[in-house]
């Protein structure tokens, strides 16, 4: 997708369509996201280099196998209630309502209580990131979003499972846009901070926010770079990072949506997409394999190992294949000739 006006247009805009009119329809955020989201397309291994080296260091990326599938975290997937029944009087009732705010804490207690029995070494009490990102770590659902600063590892993760005949996706985020807007728009920025001094004071922001006992409808709407004080091997291997929604009542690319219009002075789009194609797929694993980007690399231990022999399983049976049908055409005609 290219864009036909300016930047602040599309926000103005895009902020008219969410706070129009209280008594007509509701507007459809997402959608209004989607359209905020410069979509580009990598048709050959020298244009996604192009795209990902006209992004600055401040940039993170995220894999997604699927181009259809939305910016959300674990929590927001796995805590979305959808019913549909039939009243007393036989009137169809339908609806969807969002429980990470009743979910979430009971969990982390759970976690809690029984990480001492596997693990040596844990966070504090107060250090909030660091458990939901050791949750994260082992599959707990959180609300923390993973992203890395690198785009060919994102590229790798949209890659190595992408969904048959489906185009996957590698999103980008300008990381030094979330931290400041964030900053300002919860009355944490200081003009006088270092790039590094505010993101701790970000950091503490949200671990005292996190700490709270219960997630508040009047929380902040915001996402947020939460960086733990610990990271693991494997966080270190992928170059990751963690991005950190501060309110439960509301999805991660909503969240986001609301940063962006009401950024007082938007001067460049914050989220980017790079679409990939099925049939670049191959192609694409091959050349990250050269730059030693694997499974193997990115999940130190027997299983990334174990992932990368299926990665190139994969890989060789393409070339197989596309040799079988070379084989089959070039004795095709001699065939029809007997």
């Amino acid at each position: 997708m290219r864009i036909k006006r300016d930047w602040p247009e599309m926000v103005k805009t895009a902020k008219d369509k969410c706070t129009g009119d209280p008594n007509g329809p509701l507007p459809d955020c997402r959608k209004i996201f989607t359209e905020l989201v410069v979509t580009d397309r990598a048709t050959t291994w020298r244009s996604f280099h192009k795209w990902a080296e006209g992004l600055q260091d401040s940039w993170a990326f995220r894999g997604h196998a699927d181009t259809a599938w939305d910016l959300e975290t674990s929590l927001d997937r796995e805590t979305i209630l959808q019913y549909a029944t039939k009243s007393l009087d036989g009137m169809q009732v339908s609806g969807m309502e969002r429980r990470a705010a009743s979910h979430e804490k009971p969990m982390m207690r759970d976690f809690q209580k029984r990480a001492h029995q596997y693990l040596h070494h844990l966070p504090g009490d107060d250090e909030i990131i660091d458990w939901l990102a050791l949750m994260q770590h082992y599959g707990a659902p959180t609300r923390l979003l993973d992203w890395t600063r690198s785009p060919y590892v994102a590229l790798y993760f949209a890659v190595e499972k992408s969904v048959p005949k489906r185009s996957a996706a590698v999103w980008a985020i300008d990381c030094d846009w979330a931290l400041k807007e964030s900053a300002n728009s919860c009355g944490q920025f200081d003009p006088n901070l270092s790039h590094a001094e505010l993101s701790a004071k970000m950091s503490r922001f949200v671990n005292e926010r996190l700490a709270c006992e219960a997630d508040s409808s009047d929380a902040p709407v915001r996402v947020v770079p939460a960086d733990p004080k610990h990271v693991n091997e494997r966080m270190a291997a992928q170059q990751g990072l963690f991005l950190c929604n501060l309110s439960l009542h509301a999805p991660f690319d909503i969240a986001l949506l609301g940063m962006i219009i009401r950024d007082d002075k938007p001067d460049k789009p914050p989220v980017r997409k790079l679409v990939v194609r099925p049939q670049e797929r191959i192609a694409f694993l091959k050349q990250l394999r050269r730059l030693n980007i694997t499974s193997a690399s990115l999940f130190p231990g027997l299983e990334g190992f174990a992932r990368s022999l299926a990665t190139e399983l994969k890989i060789k049976m393409f070339e197989e294949r596309i040799a079988a049908e070379r084989q089959i055409a070039s004795e095709w005609p001699r065939s029809a000739q007997s």
